[in-house]
């Protein structure tokens, strides 16, 4: 299955208004089929999809879990779009305690994401447009028009003209927006007064997205709009000019809530041309409209419309029970509940922004001391670990769940009339090589020490004295092979070890650590360049290893 060939006819069928169409091509995926990544980015389509369907618990669930997920992949862009879409269902739904936090926690994320490159869901801009326009429509929902034009203007700017699809949805947005706050400053007699900018910026968007966008759904809602702002400036016979012209366009538009919107604005102007019939069919319609979509605030307007529409055809008695319906589903402004709501989302992102800020500090100092204790574990010549390391190591191995445990112990023999002979600097050389050549046979769980001076310790968890033996041979022979070039005369250098053994239960790891030390002395005393199996609890001292090229010799 082409995943982008589906999303590209999915996002066609969502903004030309084709809702059904685009529910149906999602339900033909098998999830089941999908790669991790292909399945969370359809996530959010299906999500978006479903609520603006007005199946808004079905988006919750399509939803369910996906910003998490994006986050354990380091994709905070991606988490975002999600949550954001998930505050803006859960207020659509009333669920307003939910809608805060996932509010909260979109706009803090947001304002850490300057700067982000890129993400496997999508070009970076294009998913921080969708978020901030999700986050405008939530704000517009809430009253706070300010905030919402702040938001849509961002999401313009992010995308430029980068996807055609979201800057026809951000113009639209904007422009129902700036009509909002424009009709905030009506006048007792219906007319505004002071809202010239407001209305001049929707009427611009409006009519560029009529000029260049070809969505029936997003010509119809900039037809809306453009008709709101020509009757709320006294073009009536405009208005009504445009509302003909587009309203061939209805049968193509199956989208609940644009189609709410779009139906009041015919019936408002009905209702002001004096065509009450018109106007109350209209209405009806937007009712039947906003059910489908399944969200109280489009409800209430639709109910307060048809308050209006009775009213006019002097029907009081239903016109103050729409008006009571109306009153009862909204959130009402004069409560002060939209600004309350706002204030606490605002204190809720600050809130999370300061925890966020406080664990990112306490994972600095955590990655900090974790650092220090590494530097104090760490022979920094070589880079494997120092006295401290091995003994730090000990603990954890004695408490490990492998039950055997086997140590090497070796030294260079004759390091140091090489290192006073040569200088430092070439015995610093011999040390790094020999610990380079330790650390390619060592396996990862392995530890791997330098204690000090030319001595090494390899601790093998889960390794027997067979496997001891074994691992001790190669480094005897790697070592061996190595080669320096003297400072002094250009002539080639070899080095040999010398090399003690012991092996025994996990927990007496530390006690292993002497005995192969008596069999790294022993194995100086019988001449170097040896391995020596170390005392052995309950066994007897110095036992030489087996098959090895050069016999070790007995105490004297």
């Amino acid at each position: 299955m082409d995943i982008d060939d589906l999303i590209r006819r999915v996002r066609t069928a969502f903004t030309d208004g084709r809702l059904p169409e685009a529910v149906a091509l999602l339900d033909q995926v098998d999830d089941v089929e999908l790669c991790e990544i292909d399945r969370l980015r359809l996530a959010r389509l299906r999500g978006v999809t479903l609520s603006r369907a007005g199946q808004h618990l079905a988006a919750l669930a399509a939803m369910k879990g996906v910003a998490s997920a994006w986050l354990e992949r380091d994709e905070p862009v991606a988490a975002v779009t999600v949550s954001s879409l998930e505050a803006y269902v859960h207020n659509t739904l009333g669920d307003l305690d939910e809608a805060l936090d996932a509010g909260a926690w979109t706009l803090t994320v947001l304002d850490e994401l300057d700067g982000v490159e890129s993400s496997v869901a999508g070009p970076v801009n294009v998913l921080l447009a969708a978020t901030r326009n999700t986050m405008g429509l939530m704000f517009l929902d809430l009253e706070a028009v300010d905030l919402a034009i702040g938001e849509f203007s961002r999401a313009l700017q992010l995308v430029g003209h980068d996807d055609p699809v979201i800057v026809g949805i951000a113009r639209a947005n904007l422009a129902s927006a700036f009509l909002r706050k424009a009709l905030r400053h009506r006048s007792s007699d219906g007319s505004i007064e002071g809202a010239d900018n407001e209305l001049a910026g929707a009427e611009r968007l409006a009519r560029e997205i009529l000029a260049s966008d070809r969505s029936p759904r997003r010509r119809i809602e900039a037809a809306s709009i453009l008709a709101a702002v020509l009757m709320n400036t006294d073009r009536f016979e405009e208005a009504a000019d445009l509302l003909d012209r587009y309203i061939v366009h209805e049968h193509l538009v199956d989208d609940a809530r644009a189609m709410v919107d779009w139906n009041l604005l015919v019936a408002r102007a009905h209702r002001r041309f004096g065509r009450l019939l018109e106007a109350q069919q209209r209405v009806g319609r937007a009712v039947q409209f906003a059910e489908r979509s399944g969200d109280r605030i489009v409800m209430s307007l639709a109910v307060r419309e048809r308050s209006r529409v009775r009213e006019a055809m002097g029907d009081v008695g239903g016109a103050l029970v729409d008006l009571r319906a109306a009153d009862d589903g909204s959130r009402v402004l004069r409560s002060g509940r939209f600004e309350a709501l706002v204030e606490q989302l605002m204190r809720r992102a600050q809130l999370e922004a300061s925890r966020r800020r406080l664990e990112r500090e306490a994972e600095h100092f955590g990655a900090e001391r974790r650092r220090l204790t590494l530097a104090s574990e760490t022979d920094p010549l070589t880079g494997v670990g120092n006295r401290r390391g091995l003994s730090a190591s000990l603990d954890s191995i004695a408490a490990g769940p492998e039950r055997v445990v086997s140590v090497v112990m070796l030294d260079i023999d004759r390091f140091k009339e090489a290192n006073d002979a040569l200088g430092h600097a070439f015995g610093d050389r011999i040390l790094v090589d020999v610990a380079a050549t330790l650390t390619s046979l060592a396996r990862e769980r392995d530890v791997l020490c330098r204690p000090g001076g030319d001595e090494f310790v390899l601790v093998l968890p889960g390794v027997d004295l067979d496997g001891a033996r074994a691992v001790a041979d190669r480094i005897r022979n790697r070592v061996a092979a190595l080669r320096w070039t003297s400072p002094d005369d250009g002539l080639e250098t070899g080095l040999s070890v010398s090399i003690g053994i012991s092996g025994g239960r996990s927990p007496e790891v530390a006690a292993l650590i002497d005995t192969a030390d008596d069999g790294l002395l022993l194995a100086k005393r019988y001449g170097r360049d040896r391995i020596v199996v170390g005392r052995l609890l309950g066994d007897r001292p110095g036992t030489p290893a087996s098959g090895l090229d050069r016999p070790s010799l007995p105490l004297g």
